[in-house]
């Protein structure tokens, strides 16, 4: 039996906006995973309480929320990586639609910079449509080069 995080990345909540939808996808995987005996949790990083919202800043609008999603000190950020530490996985999946990609890209940085030995599995729509640049993102450049402390975005 193994412990699964399925993440579906925050984007919404970078531009102020309150969501509690979660990737249908990720619901069916969670179902067929855990029928078959495995422990799993899904993370939707769009829902939070009114604590993560506001008051510490992440009520934001549109022009600057890529700068607000690479500050890597984001109360998003430090949520999930909370709930990471608190249920120490041994997989995480991340659902990829291509508006969350930088953020999807975030949290598997989090994730390797917590335990570089869980596998970070991707799907979704964006490695669907971009299959080589995802690989390359996730694989060959950002994941493998350790723990890098550059801004998230560039």
């Amino acid at each position: 039996m193994a412990k699964i995080l399925l993440v579906d990345p925050p984007w919404y909540i970078f531009q102020g906006i309150k969501s509690s939808s979660v990737v249908v996808g990720i619901v069916y995987i969670a179902t067929v995973l855990r029928e078959n005996g495995h422990d799993c949790l899904v993370y939707n990083g769009d829902f939070t309480t009114d604590t993560l919202k506001g008051e510490e800043g992440l009520s934001i609008n549109c022009e600057n929320y890529l700068d607000n999603m690479a500050y890597e000190r984001s109360p998003a950020w430090g949520d999930f990586d909370g709930v990471l530490r608190e249920y120490n996985p041994d997989y995480v999946g991340i659902s990829i639609h291509t508006p969350k990609y930088r953020s999807a890209v975030q949290i598997a940085k989090i994730v390797k910079n917590y335990n570089s030995g869980i596998p970070v599995l991707v799907g979704g729509l964006h490695p669907t449509i971009d299959p080589i640049e995802t690989l390359k993102e996730f694989f060959l450049t950002r994941l493998l080069s350790g723990r890098e402390k550059k801004p998230l975005l560039n």
